[in-house]
């Protein structure tokens, strides 16, 4: 009887450790709902309904909805210039076309460190702008679900 009791209280720690450690894996991308904004300026993105969108001054402001601990913030933006880039530019292949980035590591908290993406690319005669931080314990974001919802801006004016 003692050994069963132990077998169930093991086998529930582990469970409950996995679906802890699952939690912490962010960018696993979203296949659920997804929701549409548009902006004044024609700016249109797709993002999972689990994010809240706040329409900022060029574009729109991401976060999830959910409270969180760490630092988790993505800001997609059309500009008329590229924003002006520091650190080891980078290209990347996307659905929406070839966009350049920097990834920097920034100060840190509680949280570990924070880590901000900046992305842009082309979009007609202006450009589709990204900014992403992310705060991270252990390892560096892929910053999946950013670069999902960077991919979904398209431009109608």
């Amino acid at each position: 009887m003692q050994s069963t009791v132990l077998i169930w209280l093991r086998t529930v720690a582990l469970l409950s450790a996995c679906a802890l450690l699952l939690a912490c894996f962010e960018d696993t991308p979203d296949a659920g709902s997804k929701a549409t904004a548009t902006h004044q300026n024609g700016l249109r993105i797709v993002a999972p309904v689990r994010y809240a969108i706040t329409e900022t001054a060029d574009g729109f402001q991401l976060r999830p909805a959910t409270a969180r601990r760490e630092v988790h913030e993505t800001v997609i933006e059309v500009l008329d210039t590229p924003p002006t880039a520091t650190g080891d530019i980078r290209t990347k292949r996307t659905d929406a076309g070839k966009a350049a980035y920097t990834i920097q590591a920034l100060n840190g908290g509680s949280g570990g460190t924070e880590y901000a993406l900046t992305a842009w690319r082309p979009m007609g005669k202006r450009w589709a702008v990204m900014t992403a931080v992310q705060q991270r314990e252990w390892g560096k974001p892929g910053f999946v679900e950013a670069w999902n919802m960077f991919e979904t801006a398209t431009l109608s004016k």
